[in-house]
């Protein structure tokens, strides 16, 4: 004979089971977490404080490149962001947030899609005067406006600012004046000497163009990345420079700290000069292949710094591990 057996559930184990099953759901219905990366990258800002600049015509602005795991949150919309700084060990530079772009590009990192926005930013003051600031390690911090705090390591920050610096304009005839110091044969594929795949010296030609002799003491890379070595190398000219003297005399440079370097230049000459690269043992992930220079020089027994502009001299190919990668999660809400 079969019997039917019934099983009565009762009020409170029911209730356990309707809470459980919700519990569930609801865990299910939770977005994942934000995951964020970034390459450690030399930013370097250099400019003049001219009247655009002070007129708000022209502000220093750069670009960070973020990696994040998912397309369209609160992460990489630009109204959610309510507060953004540089941040250093000594120094914190407010930020103004201008734009984030969503590109094309995306990258399969531990086997999740990560997708590549580029947020633009400008300083949110002004300077009227030189200014100087190196963060080898800086960070960028983004407060938004569900109360989370994102903060970054992004390599380093490398950040100058100089007023009435001697012209490089026109070399022509009609320009010619007293104690002007101008950039002759700025051919950059002459003057850079790559070895070991980076740059391990430049080589500039100076000319004189001014009726006094000019006395170079002094040339700096400015790059919180490369050291400040107060060593100049004096060639007759690009033509006669050897790659095997270059190599050798950089191997020679790594315990140097001061050479007290005074390279005469006659009025109305030209003389040429290699400048060592020594980089500082930063961990980045691409190398300073763009930065400007600092000449320090004397005419008439007077001290003058003359700023030659950052330009673009190696376009290095980054190839990170993803292992090296730091990632960031925050909660999605």
């Amino acid at each position: 004979m079969n019997k039917k057996i019934i099983v009565k559930v009762g009020i409170p184990f029911a209730f356990v089971i309707i809470i459980s099953m919700m519990i569930v759901i609801l865990a299910l219905d939770k977005p994942k977490n934000i995951v964020v990366t970034t390459l450690k990258t030399p930013y370097n800002i250099m400019s003049e404080i001219n009247e655009d600049y002070l007129s708000e015509k022209n502000n220093d602005s750069f670009c960070i490149k973020l990696y994040v795991n998912q397309e369209r949150t609160y992460y990489t919309n630009i109204d959610k962001i309510v507060y953004s700084e540089i941040e250093g060990d000594n120094s914190i530079y407010h930020l103004k947030i201008e734009d984030i772009i969503e590109t094309e590009y995306s990258y399969i990192l531990f086997n999740d899609k990560y997708y590549q926005y580029n947020y633009y930013f400008t300083f949110d003051f002004k300077f009227d005067d030189n200014y100087i600031d190196e963060i080898k390690d800086a960070k960028l911090k983004m407060t938004f406006s569900n109360g989370i705090i994102s903060t970054l390591s992004i390599g380093s920050f490398s950040f100058y600012k100089y007023k009435d610096n001697l012209s490089l304009d026109s070399l022509s005839k009609d320009y010619l004046s007293e104690d002007k110091l101008s950039l002759d044969s700025l051919s950059l594929a002459s003057i850079k000497i790559i070895h070991d795949d980076k740059i391990t010296g430049l080589m500039l030609g100076i000319r004189n163009f001014s009726n006094k002799d000019i006395v170079i003491n002094k040339v700096d890379c400015l790059d919180a990345n490369i050291k400040k070595l107060n060593a100049v190398m004096e060639v007759e000219s690009d033509a006669n420079l050897k790659e095997d003297d270059i190599k050798m005399y950089y191997n020679t440079y790594p315990n140097v700290i001061d050479n007290n370097t005074n390279i005469t230049i006659f009025k109305n000459d030209i003389k040429y000069l290699v400048i060592p690269i020594i980089y500082e043992d930063n961990e980045l992930d691409i190398l300073p292949g763009s930065f400007g220079f600092k000449v320090h020089f004397i005419i008439d027994g007077e001290e003058i710094d003359y700023y030659i502009p950052k330009m673009l001299l190696f376009d290095y190919i980054f190839n990170v591990n993803e292992d090296e990668l730091i990632f960031y999660e925050y909660e999605n809400k």
